[in-house]
């Protein structure tokens, strides 16, 4: 792996549609030594799209970037190799091929059938969590104010720092993923709550609960999707995650703020301001 690794939500790679723009970030990833490195879940998103020409611009793109590498592989196949290797007492694991690498190399063997598996493949995760937070909201609302805690955090961030990372609040959601993911034995929690990987999603899970359930105005959803690639900043010394999302940007600058050194976040045209200079 690069030690300095870019990271672009799906959203961004219209952009490098543009020759221009795709010199200037490619020139800024010289000079900075950053790699841009798209991921499998950017692969699925970006083939998702019914309109041909779009889909197939788009994972042109991203294929120019991606050279010869491997994607990186989707966010639940991160947390399971870093758990896998944290039970082993690791700090890291190898990775191949994702097994979607044909989407970017040729996205003109994607068929209808291919887009409608994607979508089976994408919709379960957000259906769920939406649903369990739609469920559990007035419930966890009635519970804040019966113990005064309706005023509790002021923020995301907040709400991360004084309350979210406690073993006691987090190990039994530990142990659920752990199970959720197949892995064998009882979970490694107090490891687990060290190891980088895990710390980025839980994390996001967290300020996406406050988000969506705690907080006294309902923020705009975040997809599941989208706050599960926050692992992929677990694979490199110094990270960057690029966004157009402003709601998401909001959930990840919340998680790493402090806790996370050498990783930001950053919308799309602050990164293109950046990578100019």
């Amino acid at each position: 792996m690069p030690s300095d690794v870019l990271i672009l939500d799906a959203n961004c790679f219209k952009h490098l549609e543009d020759p221009g723009v795709a010199a200037r970030v490619s020139r800024s990833l010289r000079v900075t030594r950053f790699t841009l490195w798209p991921t499998a879940l950017n692969a699925l998103e970006l083939a998702k799209s019914r309109n041909a020409a779009v889909r197939r611009r788009a994972l042109d793109a991203a294929a120019r970037f991606l050279g010869d590498r491997p994607l990186l592989p989707l966010p639940n196949d991160v947390l399971r190799g870093a758990g896998e290797a944290t039970a082993r007492g690791e700090r890291s694991f190898q990775f191949g091929e994702s097994g979607f690498e044909w989407l970017l190399l040729r996205p003109e063997d994607i068929t209808p059938k291919d887009i409608t598996e994607i979508e089976a493949t994408l919709h379960p995760l957000e259906a769920t969590l939406g649903a369990a937070f739609t469920k559990g909201r007035p419930e966890i609302r009635a519970f804040l104010n019966t113990h005064g805690l309706k005023a509790e955090w002021a923020s995301t961030q907040e709400f991360l720092d004084r309350q979210w990372y406690r073993r006691s609040q987090l190990d039994t959601l530990i142990e659920g993923a752990w199970t959720q993911l197949g892995l064998g034995g009882a979970a490694p929690v107090d490891a687990l709550l060290e190891n980088e990987a895990w710390r980025l999603h839980l994390g996001a899970f967290g300020a996406t609960l406050f988000g969506r359930v705690i907080a006294n105005e309902q923020m705009k959803s975040v997809h599941a999707w989208d706050i599960a690639q926050l692992v992929y900043l677990s694979a490199s010394f110094r990270r960057i995650f690029v966004t157009e999302d402003q709601a998401f940007l909001h959930v990840a600058q919340a998680v790493l703020h402090a806790r996370h050194p050498n990783a930001r976040a950053l919308h799309w045209k602050d990164f293109l301001t950046l990578a100019d200079r």
